[in-house]
């Protein structure tokens, strides 16, 4: 078998051409697409600010590509602070949008007036959330925000309210 020193090592391989080719992704404004091509998307912006989040916890990650896309984000918020998947700032905000984006700047400890904006649309639109998904994710975004937010573990407790246990699994339907 391997010993505990190799499987790091090759751990760290697979984190570093991780890094290396997720870097390929960012277009030229800070955003991400799925080619590295322009336009960039929310969306896939939003995925890389939670895979550089994640992956600083344990390698080295440059703050810059995570402050660049923090930045392109915060450029693509509507004025009420939500996100829509149209770059047209009179669309209307997607809430499922919204609170991935949400849970992905507040995970990189995002705490800038863009977030404050984004926090206060998602607690003023959750009872539009009509699946568990989109629910589990305001929730993610609140919580990851402030571990302590009423509205978030208010919606923890809902969660856990209607999960279906049993003694090896727990689901939700």
């Amino acid at each position: 078998g391997q010993t505990s020193s190799s499987v790091l090592r090759t751990a760290q391989k697979y984190l570093n051409s991780g890094y290396q080719r997720l870097l390929t992704f960012e277009v030229s404004d800070g955003g991400f697409s799925l080619y590295g091509r322009y336009p960039a998307e929310v969306k896939l912006t939003a995925y890389g600010v939670l895979e550089f989040t994640d992956m600083a916890k344990t390698r080295h990650i440059d703050p810059n590509v995570i402050k660049r896309a923090r930045d392109w984000l915060a450029s693509k918020q509507q004025a009420n602070g939500s996100w829509s998947y149209s770059y047209r700032k009179d669309v209307k905000g997607d809430l499922r949008l919204t609170a991935y984006v949400a849970w992905a700047l507040s995970s990189a400890g995002d705490r800038s007036k863009a977030m404050t904006k984004a926090l206060d649309y998602l607690k003023k639109h959750r009872s539009q959330a009509r699946s568990l998904y989109v629910k589990a994710l305001i929730a993610n975004a609140l919580l990851a925000h402030n571990s302590n937010s009423k509205v978030g573990l208010k919606m923890l407790a809902e969660f856990n309210a209607v999960k279906k246990q049993s003694p090896k699994t727990c689901r939700w339907t």
